[in-house]
Parts: structure tokens; C-alpha cells; sequence
């Protein structure tokens, strides 16, 4: 396939952007846990204080909690953004894969399937090439004598026969 730009930002928005927000909610997790270690490290140091330790620990949670607000707010759009930019290599490739695989069923599409270079899941497209070969070359030649059922059973057939796995 050519290279081309993406006309659609997001080609697979809802799962693009449920990674995006995993990544955020890891980060969420790791700053929180950050913060609850940091609030025990300063407990132990305020203990030890001869006279200053109350006013740490009175100071300290509201602190820590302003600093952990402060990190999810400036990483928030951050950690979506990148999470979304990750998707871009795999979301692309699924969203051909599967617009392909919807064409071959139709009988629309003898060529194999072909991705951007660069592109995740190549292994995949070869995959489903090899898997989808006999579909692609035996409705062609129904084409070719314009016979609408001959092409539609050959589909069927031709997807009923593939096997997955192996026995």
C-alpha cells in the first residue's frame, strides 16, 4: 500500500483512547503511591524532629496533596496524548486489516492485503494473505462470467473452509 497520510485522527477512536486513559490511570496510580511513600518517609522524619515535628505533620498531607493534584493535572493531557499517538501504528493497521477483510467477503478485493511501511502487525496481514488466497482467487474468475450467486457461494464456501488453529 502507498504511503498516506491519515485523513481521520483518531481511526479507532474508543480504543484509542482507552489506552490513552490506561496510560493515565497508571500514572495515577504510580503518583499516588509516590505520594503516600514520600507521606510515611516525612512521618519518620517529623518523629525525629526534637520540636518542629508537629508543624511538619501538620503541614505535610496538605502538601502532598496539592503536589500530587499539581502532577495529574500537568500530566493528564500529557499521558492521554501520548497513550493516543501509541495507538497510531496499531490502530492504522487494524482498521486497514479489517476494512479488507470486509472487502474480500464482499468479493470486492482480489489484491492482497498491504500495510504502511512502518506499520505494526505486518505478521498479521501476511497472515490473513495467506488465509484469504483461495477467496481472493476463485471469485475473480466468478466476476469474470458475471454470475452474482456463483460469486456469493463461493464466498461462503471459501470461508467455511478455512481452518484456524492448528489439531
Amino acid at each position: 500500500m502507498e504511503q498516506t497520510r491519515r485523513k481521520t485522527k483518531l481511526i479507532k477512536p474508543w480504543l484509542q483512547i482507552q489506552i490513552g486513559l490506561g496510560c493515565l490511570a497508571i500514572a495515577a496510580i504510580v503518583v499516588v503511591v509516590q505520594g503516600v511513600n514520600l507521606s510515611h518517609s516525612l512521618m519518620r522524619v517529623a518523629g525525629d524532629l526534637p520540636s518542629e515535628g508537629a508543624l511538619v505533620l501538620t503541614r505535610m498531607s496538605g502538601i502532598i496533596t496539592s503536589n500530587i493534584l499539581f502532577t495529574l493535572a500537568l500530566l493528564t493531557p500529557l499521558l492521554i496524548a501520548v497513550g493516543v499517538l501509541l495507538t497510531f501504528r496499531i490502530a492504522g493497521p487494524l482498521h486497514r486489516i479489517e476494512t479488507y477483510l470486509e472487502a474480500v467477503l464482499a468479493g470486492k478485493e482480489k489484491r492482497p492485503c498491504s500495510l504502511r511501511t512502518g506499520d505494526s502487525l505486518q505478521e498479521l496481514c501476511s497472515l490473513v494473505n495467506l488465509v484469504s488466497a483461495p477467496m481472493r482467487e476463485a471469485v475473480p474468475e466468478a466476476l469474470e462470467q458475471d454470475d452474482e450467486s456463483e460469486v456469493a457461494s463461493l464466498v461462503v464456501s471459501s470461508s467455511s473452509s478455512v481452518t484456524v488453529g492448528s489439531e
